[in-house]
């Protein structure tokens, strides 16, 4: 929301109170009136405008009086708009019960108090307060009559905060999305979303996870990452975006998605559509963007704490054991490029690196847990 300077709003709030506003600058006005800020700022206009010709009607008034009527009249509008019910059928002074005193002018022209008569020591009290009470009326009947028409149309958004969640290694996590999208975060992953969404569903992420997406029509929901995003309306996939892999891969469960890479300058726009079992692949150090069909469980089945290594060198391995289970690893660079097979569901690291010594003879080697740090040292090559 981009505040306008103080000559503009200043112009706009004398347009509202002779009622000549648009329902645009009506719209920008009430905004205003809607922020914080405007408490700060209307005082200041209301200062500005005294005096001004087509400005408040209050001349012949003194500052005090004129000051406690300009109070009464923004409190008893602030109590009204900031209690506004949300219902559209009604205005939110229609439903004012009458006041005989008052029968025509409605709930905002009751809450006004005019000064009280018994400190003021000029003559003339009762035809000044009488004159007040007409001037503070008819600014509020202004404030009311275009209030009530406009309001619900042009009611402001709530206001909205962006959230953030992280994982540490060897902690995943299940987040509900304010929409009903159900976002399965894994480890070392971080995720950004509003607290409400608006016509779009964007959130951010780092590192990965897995997207249970509530169809909306019209609604696309977004996730992006620091190389590619991806829209999709309602549909199931994976995103996995760490940044040291110098990979970006998204794969489908159901439904359709579109990737899109985040060009830089002097780089394409490029763009792949992907149907369930097929994965996209974003290089970061060539920067392309490719599409391959596949049988996508494996990447997706860590959500179900299962983690399934298929013939990947040691090295890789290791980064993902780290995540897996929240330890620092030291691996032998003899052992770097020793492919590993295994799947893994629930055993503990220990046994582990003995399963994968037993599944590959030929491949040798000893290794010492200490707290949150493994070292694992050749015997033998692979």
């Amino acid at each position: 929301f981009h505040f306008m300077d103080k000559d503009q709003l200043l112009k706009l709030y004398q347009k509202y109170l002779q009622n000549t506003c648009t329902q645009e600058e009506l719209k920008i006005l009430f905004r205003h009136l809607k922020h914080p800020r405007w408490q700060k700022e209307l005082p200041a206009l209301y200062q500005k405008l005294k005096g001004q010709p087509g400005g408040i009607p209050m001349k012949k008034h003194s500052d005090e009086e004129k000051d406690e009527v300009f109070r009464q009249v923004m409190s008893a509008f602030a109590a009204d708009f900031a209690k506004a019910p949300s219902n559209k059928k009604g205005s939110a002074f229609a439903k004012a019960p009458a006041d005989k005193s008052v029968d025509k002018k409605g709930r905002l022209a009751r809450a006004v108090r005019l000064p009280d008569r018994s400190a003021m020591t000029t003559a003339g009290k009762r035809n000044k307060s009488f004159t007040l009470y007409k001037v503070a009326a008819a600014v509020l009947v202004l404030i009311a009559a275009s209030f009530s028409v406009y309001y619900f149309q042009f009611r402001t958004a709530p206001d909205i905060s962006i959230l953030t969640y992280k994982t540490k290694a060897g902690q995943k996590s299940t987040i509900i999305l304010g929409d009903g999208s159900v976002v399965r975060l894994n480890a070392e992953s971080r995720i950004s979303y509003p607290s409400i969404f608006t016509d779009t569903r964007e959130v951010t992420l780092e590192g990965e996870a897995f997207f249970e997406v509530k169809k909306m029509t019209n609604r696309p929901f977004i996730v992006s990452s620091e190389e590619v995003s991806v829209s999709v309306l309602g549909t199931s996939f994976n995103v996995r975006a760490y940044p040291e892999e110098g990979v970006s891969q998204v794969a489908v469960v159901s439904g359709k998605v579109a990737v899109n890479n985040h060009p830089t300058e002097g780089e394409p726009a490029q763009q792949v559509t992907l149907s369930p079992n097929q994965i996209a692949n974003y290089h970061t150090e060539d920067k392309t963007l490719t599409s391959l069909t596949a049988d996508v469980s494996s990447m997706v089945s860590w959500k179900d704490n299962i983690l399934i290594i298929d013939r990947e060198n040691f090295a890789t391995v290791v980064k993902k054991f780290e995540r897996w289970y929240g330890v620092k690893i030291d691996l032998d660079k003899k052992l770097s490029n020793c492919p590993v097979k295994i799947t893994i569901r629930g055993e503990s690291l220990g046994d582990v690196l003995e399963l994968i010594k037993i599944g590959k003879p030929d491949l040798d080697y000893s290794f010492a847990l200490e707290e949150n740090r493994v070292l694992i040292t050749a015997l033998e090559g692979c």
